[in-house]
């Protein structure tokens, strides 16, 4: 099962492990850095770098690969000049994307995601691409939580991005926008903390916008980044072991026992309540970087940092959701989770295994109705495209009664069962 791993913000009380460090720096790179429009990119800006009138936050991020300089969490570089002296630039007011701009700009990124080395004519000044993963996404500025006229390009330290827009993958995930939407919706209402989601369509372009947890807006409006790690980070797991076919340790019982042993009050239970809700809608790609652990305070207690892309398997071919990504105690199906399951992932925490399945009831007592709930709440509040929808219609539908049915199992089933067995170790497609 693995011992409870030390997160990373317990560096500032002994000295690091140099491989430890490597390994938790190696996170910030995005995922697709092997692709040649990574090795070009930084090609480029490490020629200029040479240059001091070229050393701006701007050239340091795109080095990194990451837009607007975006990390993960509130790591950041400062920029110095020939006498080690630091430079500071003089912050421009955030300039406004208007629809079509944006559109372009994420056109463009998932251009070069796309294409790689056939991508050989690129403008550095336009589309960036991913912060994570394979897909197109631009960090932007919302001035007042307005989606429709408030998208600002951020600029300087003070103008951190506020949200994250991503294109929907209409090729391989159809439906993806309106789907990610309500199932957010449907995780908060279930009392699970969830990232504030919305589709919108720009200049003919389906989007997700997801507000980012890892910021905090000052009394002045300034924008302060939160310090945020991915689950594969604070274990100290390498970046391509995310699923359990890479490397069964650590196990989701330890997310717990590490939350139990560095959390706030009552943390353990928001992550079995969170783990429970993300199986039964079927998440099955909930990986090690797809759970964060939010540090709002140095030194202070963590909390699981409100989820994202919960939606990527719900209602999809069964090619894409067959097996959980980290099994949930012997589950390794999101239809086999079962109460003996829940006592096995609060072991050796301070929870009862009892009060797990307690949780874990009251959740699937409320989830089904929440995703009807959250179909109106989409209605009302985000824009979709007709042939989009008309995809996500059938995913919903198909998510509602996949839900109705695991949850119906969970409740129904005996406190106490027999052990099943887990199959061998080996590799399962993923949504990646």
């Amino acid at each position: 099962m693995g011992d409870v791993t030390p997160l990373s913000v317990g560096w500032r009380d002994a000295p690091p492990d140099a491989e430890a460090v490597r390994q938790w720096l190696k996170h910030l790179i995005p995922e697709g850095e092997a692709s040649s429009v990574y090795r070009r990119r930084a090609e480029h800006y490490l020629r200029i770098h040479a240059q001091p009138s070229a050393r701006s936050p701007d050239t340091i991020a795109r080095l990194w690969g990451n837009a607007d300089r975006e990390y993960a969490g509130a790591v950041s570089f400062t920029a110095e000049d020939d006498a080690g002296s630091e430079v500071v630039w003089e912050e421009p007011a955030p300039e406004r994307y208007a629809p079509e701009q944006l559109a372009e700009a994420l056109r463009r990124a998932q251009y070069e995601i796309q294409h790689g080395e056939k991508h050989l004519e690129w403008d550095p000044k336009l589309g960036q691409t991913s912060l994570s993963g394979m897909r197109g996404k631009l960090g932007v500025y919302v001035e007042g939580n307005d989606l429709d006229t408030g998208i600002r390009r951020p600029a300087g330290p003070g103008r951190l991005s506020t949200h994250i827009v991503k294109v929907e993958d209409s090729r391989e995930n159809p439906g993806e926008a309106a789907l990610e939407s309500i199932v957010q919706a449907a995780l908060a209402m279930v009392g699970v903390q969830a990232a504030e989601t919305r589709a919108r369509v720009f200049d003919g372009l389906q989007v997700i916008v997801s507000k980012r947890s890892d910021r905090h807006r000052n009394r002045d409006g300034s924008i302060a980044a939160v310090h945020q790690e991915d689950w594969a980070q604070a274990s100290g797991v390498a970046r391509n072991q995310k699923f359990w076919a890479d490397t069964p340790d650590p196990e989701l019982n330890v997310l717990c026992r590490t939350m139990d042993r560095h959390g706030a009050a009552g943390e353990t239970a928001n992550v079995v309540e969170a783990i429970v809700a993300c199986t039964l809608l079927g998440h099955t790609d909930m990986h090690r970087k797809n759970l964060g652990i939010l540090h709002r305070r140095p030194n202070g207690p963590v909390r699981l940092a409100p989820l994202y892309d919960a939606s990527s398997a719900s209602g999809r071919h069964p090619r894409f959701t067959q097996r959980l990504a980290l099994p949930v105690g012997e589950a390794t199906t999101a239809e086999k989770l079962h109460p003996s399951d829940l006592h096995r992932l609060v072991e050796g925490t301070a929870m009862q295994g009892e009060e797990a399945v307690a949780r874990g009831r009251t959740i699937a007592e409320k989830l089904p109705d929440a995703l009807g709930d959250a179909v109106e709440k989409c209605r009302e509040q985000d824009e979709i495209s007709p042939e989009h929808a008309r995809h996500a219609g059938k995913r919903i539908e198909q998510t509602r009664l996949d839900v109705a049915r695991r949850c119906l199992g969970l409740r129904t089933a005996p406190t106490y069962g027999g052990r099943r067995q887990r199959p061998a170790r080996g590799r399962n497609r993923q949504v990646e």
